[in-house]
């Protein structure tokens, strides 16, 4: 090796348009007593109803037995409109 030889930084090809924030993960009765328009009761039925899509959008996370929700894309599928219509009902 050259102890002569300068060192370039390497130059990270970072994507800026990509946030670099950690999901905020939050158990079900924590998401509800942060949001408290949310019941446990009502995350568990949509997660029944609904859970394909909701892991398919990322907004919830099984750790093994437990739920994990990502705040923010759990409330971006609400705020689509794609829990508007949970179950059975009347047309």
């Amino acid at each position: 090796m050259d102890p002569n030889r300068k060192i370039q930084p390497v130059q990270a090809d970072l994507d800026t348009t990509q946030s670099n924030k950690a999901p905020k993960l939050k158990t079900v009765p924590q998401f509800c007593e942060s949001h408290p328009a949310f019941t446990v009761g009502g995350i568990r039925h949509i997660q029944f109803t609904l859970g394909d899509d909701l892991a398919k959008a990322g907004a919830v996370i099984r750790f093994g037995r437990k739920l994990l929700i990502d705040e923010d894309l759990f409330l971006d599928f609400v705020r689509s409109g794609k829990a508007s219509k949970i179950a059975g009902g009347r047309s």
